[in-house]
């Protein structure tokens, strides 16, 4: 009897504990399954990136300058790109004051570059490998002995570049790298327009359709 007793008493004390325990936890309880845990999301990368072609100026004085010493060549090529997925991204380009004196071009095109391994933390960064489809347009106007020939055109370019394009800094903003090669097919848009009828702008060379060799390499700001 003493036994039973003892062992209900000790029930009793021990349901008293729980309810207890129970009754001083369940604010806080409640409070947990009522609001959800927050979500974490990650931080997204930089998705823009300003750029300036440094190859084409160093490469075009090279060639100009090699065997003459002749005026200094300032050509201006400036590309925006901005990430439209985890692997893709779109890209403008505006080219002025190119060519040589007696051949300018100016122009712009529109390309989509595709990351082949993009960086698995941030893959919004823009860099790694890629590929780079495109198309534009060129604007040209070629001088012979002024003014017995002045020739102005119009090109519609369409090619692939393969490029990579690697980060220089791990802040913000970042400074890129990139380079850039591939070819482009030039086809004749419109009619070419010459001071001499005589004469016929496509058979001069660089104006002449056809697949042509394109480069690029140049520094960047990434935002």
């Amino acid at each position: 009897m003493i036994r039973n007793h003892s062992h209900r008493l000790s029930s009793s004390r021990r349901a008293a504990f729980l309810f207890l325990l129970g009754a001083l936890l369940s604010p806080w309880l409640t409070q947990a399954q009522s609001e959800p845990a927050p979500i974490v999301k990650p931080q997204p990368g930089l998705r823009n990136t300003l750029r300036l072609d440094l190859l084409t100026p160093l490469g075009l004085n090279l060639g100009y300058n090699l065997l003459a010493d002749r005026q200094l060549l300032f050509p201006v090529i400036l590309s925006y790109e901005r990430a439209v997925a985890e692997r893709w991204s779109v890209n403008t380009e505006i080219a002025l004051n190119g060519g040589e004196p007696e051949a300018r071009r100016y122009g712009g095109s529109l390309s989509a570059r595709y990351y082949v391994r993009p960086p698995k933390k941030t893959p919004s960064s823009l860099a790694s490998f890629y590929l780079a489809p495109g198309v534009g347009f060129l604007a040209l106007r070629l001088t012979d002995e002024p003014p017995l020939l002045v020739i102005h055109a119009k090109r519609l370019k369409s090619g692939v570049l393969i490029g990579w394009q690697h980060r220089l800094s791990r802040g913000t903003p970042r400074i890129m790298l990139d380079f850039a090669a591939g070819a482009t097919y030039w086809a004749v848009l419109g009619n070419d327009r010459a001071s001499n009828p005589g004469n016929n702008g496509v058979s001069f060379g660089m104006l002449k359709p056809g697949i042509r060799p394109e480069a690029r390499g140049g520094i960047g700001y990434q935002f």
